[in-house]
C-alpha cells in the first residue's frame, strides 16, 4: 500500500503557508456575521443570571459608572488604534464596521469583560468572608 500524498496550503487551493500561517491543513471557509455579538450577548445574559442567583447586587450605580469610565477609556484607544491601522476587524465576522473601523460589538464586550470582572470580584469576596465594598 503506497503512502496517499498530502496537500496542504496553496497546494490544496487555501491560503499559501507563511510567516504566522503554518501549515495546519485545515480551511476555514464560513463566517457567520452576527455570531461574535450573538456569544458577547449570551454572555452578558449569563453574568446577569448569576448576578440574580447568588443575589451579588451587580448591577447598581457603581457598576455602570465602572462600565461608562472603561468604555469611554477604551474605545478612545481602539479609536486611535483603528484609524492609525493598528487595529482591524475581519468584516466576515463583525455585523459591521462603524468609522473609524471600530465594529459595533466592542463596546457591548468591553461592557461584558467590566462586568465579568465585578462578577468575579464579587464571587472572590463571597467565598473568602469578606464581603466587597
Amino acid at each position: 500500500m503506497a503512502p496517499r500524498e498530502v496537500r496542504t496550503g496553496a497546494e490544496a487551493g487555501g491560503p499559501a503557508p507563511g510567516p504566522g500561517r503554518p501549515h495546519t491543513g485545515r480551511r476555514y471557509t464560513r463566517c457567520v456575521p452576527g455570531l461574535y455579538l450573538a456569544a458577547i450577548l449570551a454572555s452578558l445574559v449569563g453574568a446577569f443570571v448569576i448576578d440574580r442567583r447568588l443575589r451579588l447586587g451587580l448591577w447598581s450605580r457603581a457598576t455602570v459608572v465602572a462600565i461608562v469610565v472603561v468604555e469611554v477609556a477604551f474605545l478612545a484607544f481602539d479609536a486611535l488604534g483603528a484609524a492609525g491601522g493598528w487595529f482591524a476587524s475581519n468584516p466576515t465576522w463583525v455585523v459591521a464596521i462603524v468609522p473609524p473601523g471600530i465594529p459595533p460589538e466592542e463596546p457591548l464586550l468591553l461592557a461584558f469583560i467590566t462586568v465579568w470582572a465585578i462578577l468575579l470580584y464579587r464571587v472572590a469576596g463571597r467565598l473568602t468572608g469578606e464581603e466587597p465594598a
